[in-house]
């Protein structure tokens, strides 16, 4: 029998409310297992968990993904973006921290063998997470991230803010530290160090413009010599066949580097 998917309220300072957790499992209930974090899009909630595990399920089988923890929790769109809010609320420490501590309650966890994975948004959040944090992952992976061909809102062109994409942008000029290419340079040293294995992937023909920013956030770490995959999937669009094909792409790819120590291998290398 197939396992199940399981739902959660999870108690939460960062966000001062319960927050929806769905997580799914396959391995020993004595041993601790790999966790990966699963980072949901905009106007979506941790039932993008649900739509993900058939084909979790089917990499599990055929053992491109080893037996491991999956976890995802509702964050808000509007007022969310997976950042952390002076004032509150502080969604990036929600699924950052407070999501790995509260599974391990549920599940043993091997903290040494954690990723990231998140489309659209939840791109920007997993790689948010994993420049911030690199020490924590072992594997990160943004599909179609939400990121920009630039550093501030005035050398982004208008294309690239088109409705929720906008209203990040216009939360990063607010919120110093927040935006990816500023973790990526700030802790560039711990990031090389680290050499996690990273995946970057989007369609050719993103309806939102989001292959301009990957397309910029591959030169910039090209130049900064940080080890990564990127992949475009020719005729792909955001949310078509072309997304399926980089959620298996990336999963696979990070199924690989769970599957060895890092102490043993170079993560970086690891192939989609």
């Amino acid at each position: 029998m197939s396992p199940k998917i399981e739902q959660h309220r999870m108690p939460s300072t960062s966000a001062s409310a319960g927050v929806e957790v769905r997580v799914l499992a396959a391995g020993p209930a004595d041993e601790p297992l790999p966790l990966i974090l699963l980072l949901h899009g905009a106007m979506s909630s941790a039932q993008s968990l649900d739509l993900h595990a058939p084909l979790i399920h089917r990499l599990w089988a055929t053992g491109a993904l080893p037996p491991c923890v999956v976890a995802c929790a509702s964050t808000p769109t509007e007022g969310g973006f997976y950042l952390d809010w002076p004032q509150g609320p502080r969604w990036g420490s929600v699924v950052g921290d407070e999501l790995p501590d509260f599974v391990s309650q549920i599940h043993p966890i091997d903290r040494s063998r954690l990723a990231v994975v998140g489309a659209s948004m939840g791109g920007f959040g997993a790689l948010k997470l994993a420049f911030g944090t690199p020490d924590r992952y072992v594997a990160a992976a943004a599909l179609a991230p939400a990121v920009f061909p630039g550093s501030t809102t005035a050398e982004v062109p208008e294309r690239n803010r088109q409705a929720v994409l906008g209203q990040l942008l216009a939360a990063l000029d607010q919120l110093p530290g927040e935006r990816v290419h500023e973790r990526l340079f700030a802790n560039l040293d711990a990031i090389r160090q680290r050499r996690m294995a990273l995946f970057l992937g989007v369609g050719e023909r993103d309806e939102f413009g989001l292959r301009d920013g990957s397309e910029h956030l591959h030169a910039q770490l090209l130049a900064a010599d940080v080890s990564h995959q990127y992949l475009v999937v020719a005729g792909g669009g955001h949310m078509d066949a072309g997304m399926a094909e980089l959620q298996r792409t990336a999963l696979t790819f990070i199924g690989r580097a769970l599957l060895q120590p890092a102490a043993e291998s170079d993560l970086a290398e690891v192939a989609p």
